[in-house]
């Protein structure tokens, strides 16, 4: 057995029986149920939701439907309704964000930018000779 795989068996046993059993194809498909799920609940509302990888990008007005929805699939997909982590720019990720904590931080940021979009927008600027105030 290689090195690696003994050292990282023995500090993760429980694992042993699942490794080489397909166990992450079947997590892929139940993660992509979910999804499903969500796309699916908001299309049909007209709204645009960018799934990555297990994380989605919505309006920041729709994150509580969002979070309700992703509760209701996974209680579908999975048997219960699985917990939700939101990550908010400049900050750690959380799981305990309350609804009226992100709306907060919503406010609290109006108007403000990242400096990643500062520089990209200054960068688009430069190329194009085009002046765009950063609202």
């Amino acid at each position: 057995m290689d090195k690696l795989l003994e050292t990282f068996l023995a500090h993760n046993p429980v694992l042993a029986d699942f490794l080489f059993t397909d166990q992450g194809i079947r997590l892929m498909y139940l993660d992509s149920q979910i999804t499903a799920h969500v796309h699916r609940h908001f299309a049909e509302q007209g709204i645009p939701v960018l799934s990555v990888h297990d994380s989605y990008i919505i309006d920041h007005m729709k994150v509580a439907e969002l979070r309700q929805v992703m509760a209701e699939a996974s209680e579908v997909v999975v048997g219960r309704a699985l917990p939700t982590a939101i990550k908010l720019p400049d900050m750690p990720e959380y799981a305990n964000v309350s609804d009226e904590e992100l709306q907060e931080h919503i406010e609290n940021r109006k108007g403000l930018r990242c400096q990643g979009y500062l520089d990209r927008l200054l960068a688009y600027e430069a190329r194009t000779g085009r002046v765009i105030s950063p609202i």
